[in-house]
Parts: structure tokens; sequence; C-alpha cells
């Protein structure tokens, strides 16, 4: 293949993806309805904030889709701004540390601002995700420590955990 070989990009996930957002956006409102409730019984009750958790989960999942599609094709869009570091991940650690019992996430900050340009929203879900993750896969709980560390020319976000890890073949 030449250096002028067309990119061929898959659109079935992105097509599959689109056709889902009706449906799935109508099952989210109609599980947020129901969740709300307070006249059903408390097993319904349970139920309906069952089905609207995991309706909210596959509209994620099918938002995700449609990110990657773009990533893939070379449509996402980034938008830059400069972030405090320290900030951001002190909001996301604060957010996810009362999420379970069993789990304490603690952020070891530096002394002073961390300041990058980033999409304030992509960094964002990064750390989620790995803080999520890693309460996820330590079913058996204990400390989950977030920090960053700057070097010359780039900053490395770290979440470590004392979970189940990855295989060596997947990593």
């Amino acid at each position: 293949m030449g250096s002028n070989s067309p990119i061929v990009v898959n659109l079935w996930p992105s097509l599959i993806a689109h056709e889902l957002r009706t449906p799935l956006t109508f099952l989210s409102g109609l599980s947020e309805l129901l969740a709300a409730r307070t006249d059903l019984p408390e097993q319904a009750k349970e139920m309906t904030a069952e089905l609207h958790d995991r309706t909210e989960q596959m509209v994620e999942l099918n938002e995700r889709l449609l990110e990657l599609t773009r990533l893939q094709s070379g449509r996402l869009s980034l938008t830059w701004h400069w972030v405090d570091l320290r900030d951001l991940i002190d909001t996301q650690v604060s957010q996810f540390d009362n999420l379970s019992e069993k789990h304490t996430v603690r952020f070891e900050a530096a002394a002073y601002a961390v300041r990058v340009r980033a999409d304030t929203i992509r960094v964002t879900q990064s750390v989620a995700n790995l803080i999520n993750n890693a309460i996820k896969y330590s079913p058996e709980g204990g400390e989950i420590v977030v920090k960053h560390e700057e070097d010359i020319d780039e900053v490395v976000i770290s979440v470590s955990d004392h979970g189940l890890g990855i295989p060596k073949e997947v990593q």
C-alpha cells in the first residue's frame, strides 16, 4: 500500500449507534419516570431503579461507540483548555471516595498546581473510568491511589489498586 491509500472506516458501528439512540432515549426517559414513582411496592421500586441504571449504562456505551467511530474516522473534535489537573482529579476522587464502603480513594496531589492544555471532558472521562475500574476490579476493597507526576514534557496520571489485575496477554 502506498502513502496515498485511502483510509477504510467501517460505518456500521456508527449507523447502528445512531439507530439505537432513539429507542435508548425512550427507554431512559420511561425508566426515569418509573423510578421516580413513589406509589410502587418496594420490589417494583428496586426493579425500576435497576432498569434505569442499566438503561443509562446502555446509553453511555452507545455514546462511547459513537465516540470511537468518530475517533477512527478522524471526526472526533477536541476542545483544548488550560486545565488544573489537581482540581480535576480532586473532584473525581471526591465523587468516587464515598461510592463504595469497601474502598478508600486517595489522591496524592503535588504541592503545586499542575496546569496542562487538554480536553477537559476527555481527561475527566479517563480519570473517572480508571477509578471506576479500580473499584470494580477490586472486589475485596482496599485503597485506591490516584496521583499525577510531571515529567519534562508530559504529565502522567496513574491509578493503583489491589485488584485482580489485567492478564499479561491482554495488556
